[in-house]
């Protein structure tokens, strides 16, 4: 099972008060500046991320699990070069198996791409389409303290499965497409989203089946 570190961390943070929940979601694929590819979530205590970065020691793939992370069926370097040159980014730290792009990591995962994002900031959906160019996408947010989760499948630039559930927001919310695994489990609340990245630790290719 998940090692649900992610859970643990949310729980150590104390919410401002009168602070906005979440942006608005864009749920259609336009043109828009690159500075609003990374959409801000309302900033918290900074607690170290490593609280709950935990590595997961079960077999299959393993993730370092935390808010919002990315799979991309794409070397990681090649996900990493791609990504700098969509926001502009110049520098990185190479390290073995892992490249640090300011807030990104960009790491090997039997084949695929794991991002991580540190910090309390979601991936909007523009530079995601962009990144599956040609490829397979996953993305997974999820936040405990806010009762939200996003999720999004995406073949080749393709929207196959969007997902957004925002408890203060409901106006907000979007549910699109169908996955074969969901004839298991229905995706009707934030914390459904579990099941769906257990499946992509075990086998990121099942989440593509419709």
């Amino acid at each position: 099972m998940f090692e649900k570190a992610f859970y643990t961390y949310k729980n150590m943070v104390i919410q401002k008060t009168g602070q906005p929940t979440h942006l608005p979601v864009i749920c259609s694929v336009p043109d828009i500046p690159m500075e609003r590819i990374i959409k801000r979530k309302p900033l918290r205590h900074n607690l170290l991320f490593m609280v709950f970065r935990a590595l997961s020691e079960a077999k299959g793939m393993d993730i370092k699990m935390t808010e919002c992370f990315v799979l991309i069926k794409k070397n990681y370097k090649e996900v990493c070069r791609k990504y700098m040159s969509i926001t502009g980014i110049e520098d990185a730290v190479y390290k073995a198996e892992l490249i640090i792009c300011e807030d990104m990591r960009f790491e090997n995962r039997n084949g695929w791409c794991l991002m991580t994002l540190w910090g309390d900031d979601t991936i909007a959906e523009e530079i995601l389409v962009k990144l599956s160019d040609g490829t397979r996408l996953l993305y997974f947010f999820s936040d405990d303290a806010q009762l939200d989760c996003e999720f999004l499948v995406i073949d080749d630039k393709r929207m196959v499965r969007r997902k957004y559930i925002y408890f203060d927001t409901p106006e907000l919310n979007c549910d699109e497409g169908r996955l074969k695994v969901e004839e298991k489990r229905e995706f009707l609340y934030w914390n459904d989203i579990d099941y769906f990245v257990n499946i992509a630790r075990e086998d990121p290719d099942k989440l593509f089946e419709c």
